[in-house]
């Protein structure tokens, strides 16, 4: 687990906003942070740092496949989640519901897995946490695309016709009234019946 922090948690929406809004980049650097219109000062580059604790670059500071999955705004929740439960593996260890806990029970655990960690800055870590938590969502998953594909697949091989699926025929009801004299006799209604019979069904 790791216990990094950014001071500027108040910024961590815009952080990932940016991510989703504006181009992939080929690298992260402070330039890519002072375009998404940070400061290029100590406390906004540490944004660099906490992308690369979650696994949205790699050591060479090029975004990952965790990048392109977080563009997606569909999933982008629950992908953050998903990261979320991997990086701070420790609280969710002590507590399922980790996200939801206060922060004095967070800090306790921080405080114990490293000793020089004070409260102060124990409590930076899980504000950390907790920004970033709020950007997640824990009750759903990500959707995987190979699940779509096999889906997809079953459906064809067991002759699912695909366009009735999605097309909606509208039903067509005809209403016939046919009046006939009182002198009608029975002669006369099968004559009747016997001709819509053979231009309704016999039709060619």
């Amino acid at each position: 687990m790791s216990f990094f922090y950014v001071t500027l948690t108040g910024e961590i929406k815009k952080l990932f906003y940016k991510i989703q809004e504006v181009g992939k980049p080929t690298i992260v650097d402070k330039t890519w942070i002072k375009q998404c219109g940070f400061k290029d000062d100590q406390n906004h580059m540490r944004f660099i740092t906490l992308l690369q604790t979650l696994g949205f670059i790699d050591q060479s500071n090029k975004p990952t496949e965790l990048w392109t999955a977080y563009r997606d705004k569909i999933q982008a929740r629950a992908v953050m989640a998903n990261i979320i439960k991997d990086t701070y593996n420790e609280f969710f260890e002590h507590f399922s519901d980790a996200q939801i806990k206060v922060n004095k029970d967070l800090i306790s655990i921080v405080t114990a897995q490293k000793d020089k960690f004070n409260e102060s800055t124990a409590t930076r870590v899980v504000r950390t946490f907790k920004a970033l938590c709020n950007l997640a969502d824990f009750e759903s998953q990500p959707e995987k695309r190979e699940e779509i594909v096999e889906i997809e697949s079953e459906t064809v091989s067991q002759g699912v016709a695909v366009q009735d699926i999605h097309t909606n025929i509208p039903s067509i009801s005809i209403n016939i009234q046919i009046e006939l004299p009182e002198s009608a006799d029975t002669k006369m209604f099968q004559e009747l019946f016997k001709a819509m019979r053979e231009y309704l069904y016999d039709k060619e």
